[in-house]
């Protein structure tokens, strides 16, 4: 198939799943085009996107660009945006910059004999971008969109008009259902996933350490300062434990006050964002992963976070909370460890249990594996979404 994806910015880091999805679709034998509305602004990069020269098939607005493009089919698009902001009332300040942006991609889809359009995240752009070029398009619905401050009728409208909505879990699909009054068929579980033939743990691994992983983006969101609190009472019980934090974010500093507060420099060390090569490095020597999340008072979450994943795929035990779709990802004492939100002293209690017993780390280990295999799996999930994808192309019509 011809696809094309409308994305606010592509490759981003905290967007693995994205990245891995089109990896996939590529691999199965898809053309696809990637359009991204803005500038990517992170210097490090997965390896996927070097190694399958993925840059050659993203296409950048650029305002130097619209000069090789002519006004009249410019204008052309142009008008036909703004009509759809004026027919749904949607009457803006940034309006003339969002339908400009439209209708340069918009010039750009002429020159693709396009199947389907998709988007993540952002339902608004594929609806008009679908809506200029009259193209079918699909859109996934994450979390941040929809819980955190969510613009209801722009989503209410983009789900409206697609084609078939995605979305990655069962909660998400409840709860999408409930606020727009789509009905549920429209609306398909595809899960954000990964490769589990990347996170293999070696065979040969003999890890005696006491090395603990909590890799995410440092916002609010991921919990982590409840691990960091948890420290204090798993160094009590096991005084060499190391915490290796992976990741970036607006609460670093925060969370390394935290540290210096509670005198843990010399158990937790902060690691930033890592090439792809030194992640899996970190993984492959820890024994425990743990990522706390929560709700914010905003209602921002995360669904079935992609570290998380990759820590059972390498078949790790892991420990998080048993909030929103966590629980579909996590199998209580099955494929890893579920306690309560905000509360340190229930995940060190679940840590001290795991570094205490050896068996319990390899049983959770190799059912999070297993759950990884066949339920978290991208090759299966991307399999799912083309079948759908291909429906919609045959004119099978999904309504409200």
């Amino acid at each position: 198939m011809k696809i094309i994806y409308i994305l606010d910015v592509f490759p981003k880091l905290s967007e693995t799943f994205v990245l891995n999805e089109i990896v996939q679709l590529i691999r199965n034998g898809h053309n696809l085009h990637i359009f991204s509305v803005s500038l990517p602004t992170e210097e490090l990069v997965h390896h996927e996107f070097s190694a399958l020269n993925l840059n050659n098939k993203v296409h950048y607005y650029k305002k130097n660009n619209l000069q090789n493009v002519t006004k009249r089919r410019l204008f052309k698009y142009f008008a036909k945006g703004v009509v759809r902001d004026l027919l749904d009332f949607n009457v803006h300040r940034n309006i003339a910059n969002v339908n400009l942006k439209i209708a340069y991609f918009s010039v750009l889809s002429e020159d693709i004999d396009v199947d389907i359009i998709h988007t993540h995240f952002r339902g608004d752009l594929a609806r008009k971008l679908a809506f200029c070029t009259n193209r079918k398009y699909t859109m996934t619905s994450h979390a941040f969109e929809i819980y955190s401050n969510p613009r209801l009728k722009d989503i209410k409208r983009a789900i409206f008009d697609a084609n078939k909505v995605f979305t990655p879990s069962n909660y998400n699909k409840r709860y999408l259902s409930e606020i727009t009054g789509c009905r549920e068929s429209k609306i398909k579980v595809i899960h954000a996933t990964i490769d589990p033939d990347k996170f293999t743990r070696k065979a040969d691994t003999n890890n005696t350490s006491k090395q603990i992983i909590m890799a995410g983006r440092l916002v609010e969101k991921k919990g982590m300062k409840y691990m960091i609190l948890a420290m204090k009472d798993i160094l009590s019980k096991h005084p060499e434990a190391l915490l290796k934090v992976i990741g970036e974010g607006p609460l670093k500093s925060e969370l390394m006050d935290l540290v210096r507060e509670n005198n843990l420099t010399n158990n937790v060390v902060f690691r930033g964002s890592l090439p792809d090569d030194e992640y899996y490095n970190e993984l492959e020597n820890s024994i425990i992963a743990v990522l706390p999340c929560i709700i914010t008072e905003t209602g921002d979450r995360d669904v079935c976070p992609l570290t998380l994943q990759e820590a059972m795929s390498m078949e790790l035990p892991v420990v998080s909370t048993n909030v929103h779709s966590i629980p579909e990802l996590i199998d209580h004492k099955v494929s890893g460890i579920l306690v309560n939100p905000n509360s340190e002293k229930e995940i060190a209690r679940a840590v001290i249990e795991l570094l205490d017993n050896t068996q319990l780390r390899e049983k959770l280990g190799k059912g999070g594996r297993r759950k990884i295999i066949h339920e978290f799996n991208i090759k299966c999930q991307v399999e799912n979404q083309t079948r759908e994808w291909i429906n919609i192309y045959s004119d099978k019509k999904e309504f409200l």
